[in-house]
Protein backbone atom coordinates (compact mmCIF):
# COMPACT_ATOMS: atom_id res chain seq x y z
CA UNK A 1 0.00 0.00 0.00
CA UNK A 2 1.47 3.36 -1.03
CA UNK A 3 1.94 5.99 1.63
CA UNK A 4 -0.02 9.21 1.37
CA UNK A 5 2.77 11.77 1.00
CA UNK A 6 2.72 14.91 -1.11
CA UNK A 7 4.68 14.86 -4.33
CA UNK A 8 8.11 16.47 -4.07
CA UNK A 9 11.08 17.53 -6.16
CA UNK A 10 14.30 15.60 -5.68
CA UNK A 11 17.28 17.92 -6.23
CA UNK A 12 19.60 15.01 -6.99
CA UNK A 13 20.39 12.50 -9.70
CA UNK A 14 21.31 9.84 -7.13
CA UNK A 15 19.87 6.44 -8.07
CA UNK A 16 19.95 5.44 -4.39
CA UNK A 17 17.81 8.43 -3.34
CA UNK A 18 15.32 7.62 -6.10
CA UNK A 19 15.19 4.03 -4.88
CA UNK A 20 14.55 5.11 -1.26
CA UNK A 21 11.76 7.52 -2.20
CA UNK A 22 10.12 4.99 -4.51
CA UNK A 23 10.27 2.28 -1.84
CA UNK A 24 8.58 4.69 0.59
CA UNK A 25 5.78 5.30 -1.90
CA UNK A 26 6.66 8.96 -2.39
CA UNK A 27 5.95 10.51 -5.78
CA UNK A 28 8.69 12.79 -7.01
CA UNK A 29 10.16 14.59 -9.98
CA UNK A 30 13.92 14.73 -10.40
CA UNK A 31 15.66 18.06 -10.90
CA UNK A 32 19.41 17.48 -10.58
CA UNK A 33 21.53 20.42 -9.56
CA UNK A 34 25.13 21.24 -10.34
CA UNK A 35 26.69 22.21 -7.03
CA UNK A 36 30.43 22.21 -6.41
CA UNK A 37 30.94 19.60 -3.68
CA UNK A 38 34.06 21.06 -2.12
CA UNK A 39 34.57 21.14 1.64
CA UNK A 40 36.17 24.29 2.97
CA UNK A 41 39.01 23.71 5.45
CA UNK A 42 37.17 25.36 8.35
CA UNK A 43 33.95 23.34 7.89
CA UNK A 44 33.22 20.28 9.96
CA UNK A 45 31.96 17.28 8.01
CA UNK A 46 28.51 17.80 9.53
CA UNK A 47 28.48 21.46 8.43
CA UNK A 48 29.63 20.36 4.97
CA UNK A 49 26.79 17.89 4.32
CA UNK A 50 24.26 20.31 5.81
CA UNK A 51 25.49 23.12 3.51
CA UNK A 52 25.44 20.93 0.40
CA UNK A 53 21.91 19.73 1.14
CA UNK A 54 20.72 23.34 1.49
CA UNK A 55 22.58 24.47 -1.64
CA UNK A 56 21.11 21.64 -3.72
CA UNK A 57 17.56 22.38 -2.56
CA UNK A 58 18.06 26.12 -3.08
CA UNK A 59 19.49 25.63 -6.59
CA UNK A 60 16.45 23.55 -7.57
CA UNK A 61 14.11 26.12 -6.02
CA UNK A 62 15.85 28.94 -7.93
CA UNK A 63 15.64 26.99 -11.21
CA UNK A 64 11.92 26.33 -10.73
CA UNK A 65 11.20 29.93 -9.67
CA UNK A 66 13.17 31.55 -12.50
CA UNK A 67 11.38 32.87 -15.59
CA UNK A 68 10.94 29.85 -17.83
CA UNK A 69 11.23 27.48 -14.86
CA UNK A 70 9.00 24.41 -14.66
CA UNK A 71 5.64 25.84 -13.56
CA UNK A 72 4.30 22.35 -12.74
CA UNK A 73 6.95 22.00 -10.01
CA UNK A 74 6.30 25.35 -8.34
CA UNK A 75 4.95 24.99 -4.83
CA UNK A 76 6.17 21.42 -4.37
CA UNK A 77 8.53 20.66 -1.47
CA UNK A 78 12.13 20.30 -2.65
CA UNK A 79 14.45 17.70 -1.15
CA UNK A 80 18.20 18.27 -1.24
CA UNK A 81 20.58 15.76 0.33
CA UNK A 82 24.25 14.88 0.44
CA UNK A 83 26.06 11.92 1.96
CA UNK A 84 29.69 11.66 3.00
CA UNK A 85 31.69 8.76 4.38
CA UNK A 86 34.04 9.92 7.15
CA UNK A 87 36.98 8.13 8.73
CA UNK A 88 39.81 9.46 10.87
CA UNK A 89 38.19 12.91 10.73
CA UNK A 90 38.39 13.02 6.93
CA UNK A 91 35.53 13.19 4.46
CA UNK A 92 36.00 10.67 1.67
CA UNK A 93 34.74 11.95 -1.65
CA UNK A 94 33.51 9.98 -4.62
CA UNK A 95 36.39 7.95 -6.04
CA UNK A 96 37.62 9.23 -9.39
CA UNK A 97 38.42 5.76 -10.71
CA UNK A 98 38.64 2.09 -9.83
CA UNK A 99 42.11 2.37 -8.30
CA UNK A 100 40.97 5.15 -5.98
CA UNK A 101 37.85 3.16 -5.04
CA UNK A 102 39.99 0.15 -4.16
CA UNK A 103 42.23 2.34 -2.01
CA UNK A 104 39.20 3.78 -0.20
CA UNK A 105 37.60 0.39 0.48
CA UNK A 106 40.96 -0.93 1.68
CA UNK A 107 41.08 2.00 4.15
CA UNK A 108 37.58 1.21 5.44
CA UNK A 109 37.91 -2.59 5.60
CA UNK A 110 38.07 -3.97 9.12
CA UNK A 111 37.25 -0.59 10.67
CA UNK A 112 34.33 1.48 11.88
CA UNK A 113 33.51 4.69 10.03
CA UNK A 114 30.65 7.17 9.93
CA UNK A 115 28.20 7.99 7.17
CA UNK A 116 26.74 11.49 7.45
CA UNK A 117 23.75 12.60 5.39
CA UNK A 118 22.57 16.18 5.31
CA UNK A 119 18.92 16.63 4.35
CA UNK A 120 17.15 19.88 3.51
CA UNK A 121 13.50 20.28 2.60
CA UNK A 122 12.61 23.65 1.18
CA UNK A 123 9.13 24.82 0.38
CA UNK A 124 7.39 28.08 -0.37
CA UNK A 125 4.41 29.18 1.67
CA UNK A 126 2.14 32.04 0.68
CA UNK A 127 2.07 33.08 4.37
CA UNK A 128 5.70 32.80 5.45
CA UNK A 129 7.77 32.87 2.25
CA UNK A 130 10.41 30.17 1.87
CA UNK A 131 10.72 27.68 4.72
CA UNK A 132 13.60 25.25 5.27
CA UNK A 133 13.82 22.12 7.41
CA UNK A 134 17.38 20.88 7.77
CA UNK A 135 18.93 17.92 9.55
CA UNK A 136 21.94 15.64 9.59
CA UNK A 137 21.89 11.90 10.16
CA UNK A 138 25.00 10.14 11.50
CA UNK A 139 25.38 6.39 11.20
CA UNK A 140 28.28 4.30 12.47
CA UNK A 141 29.18 1.53 10.03
CA UNK A 142 31.33 -1.45 10.92
CA UNK A 143 33.10 -2.75 7.83
CA UNK A 144 34.37 -6.30 8.03
CA UNK A 145 37.88 -7.24 7.01
CA UNK A 146 38.24 -8.09 3.35
CA UNK A 147 40.89 -9.78 1.25
CA UNK A 148 42.32 -7.91 -1.73
CA UNK A 149 40.28 -10.16 -4.02
CA UNK A 150 37.08 -9.31 -2.12
CA UNK A 151 37.88 -5.59 -2.28
CA UNK A 152 38.37 -5.70 -6.05
CA UNK A 153 35.16 -7.73 -6.52
CA UNK A 154 33.24 -5.29 -4.30
CA UNK A 155 34.50 -2.26 -6.22
CA UNK A 156 33.72 -3.88 -9.57
CA UNK A 157 30.17 -4.66 -8.39
CA UNK A 158 29.39 -0.94 -8.61
CA UNK A 159 28.03 -0.89 -5.05
CA UNK A 160 30.58 1.54 -3.57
Amino acid sequence: MAANYPKLVLASSSPRRREILSAAGIEFDVLPTDIAEVKSPQESIEEFVRRLAIEKAQAAFDAISAPGGNIALRGLPILGADTVVAIDGLALGKPANEAEAIQMVRRLAGRTHEVLTGVAILFASSNTGVHKEIGVSRTKVEFRKLTDEQIVAYVRSGEP
